[in-house]
């Protein structure tokens, strides 16, 4: 991680200046992310507005407004969900503001589209959860040059997009 100095070597400012205004880097980390969540597409309107006559169209849209936010902001969400993954409440709080209107819009679709058939077995916050993991791993792998035609962008987006289809539409897909 980035240090105090180098930081404020970057932006041309004493660290005596920074520490006006931060504790820490974390600090700086997490304000960013406080403007990235306010510029965060609603997800859970994508979410919500999956259905069973639109679903590849609509999970594409889904996956698609994912993944810009994603390439507009890997680098910080990469250092979120680092430090959330190593046990940092502040980092864990903020992935999961970021994250829980996709989660419980996408477990409500889930058990619309379902029923109780999946419900009964596995909660639809699990698999939501599981979803919106494939497509944050997703965010990060699509960033590898691949030498393969089948593994570009494109492809590995319409394999997202058929595996989420082919959960909430029965294989109807």
């Amino acid at each position: 991680m980035i240090t105090v100095s180098e930081l404020t070597t970057l932006a041309g400012v004493a660290p005596s200046t920074f520490y006006i205004y931060f504790a820490d880097v974390d600090e700086v980390v997490l304000a960013l992310l406080e403007e990235a969540t306010a510029e965060m597409p609603d997800l859970g309107a994508y979410a919500r507005g999956i259905t069973l006559e639109r679903l590849e169209t609509s999970v594409r849209e889904l996956v698609h407004e994912y993944l810009a936010f994603w390439d507009k902001y890997y680098a910080l969400l990469r250092i979120r969900n680092l430090a959330a993954d190593e046990g940092e409440a502040r980092f864990r709080d903020a992935r999961g503001k970021m994250l829980g209107p996709l989660l419980f819009a996408l477990a409500e679709k889930i058990e619309e589209m379902r029923g109780e058939d999946l419900s009964a077995r596995t909660p639809p916050l699990a698999i939501a959860s599981v979803v919106s993991g494939s497509m944050e791993r997703l965010a990060s792998f699509i960033r590898f040059r691949h030498a393969s035609p089948d593994m570009s962008r494109r492809r590995l987006i319409d394999a997202e997009v058929f595996l989420i289809c082919q959960l909430l539409g029965k294989g109807k897909v």
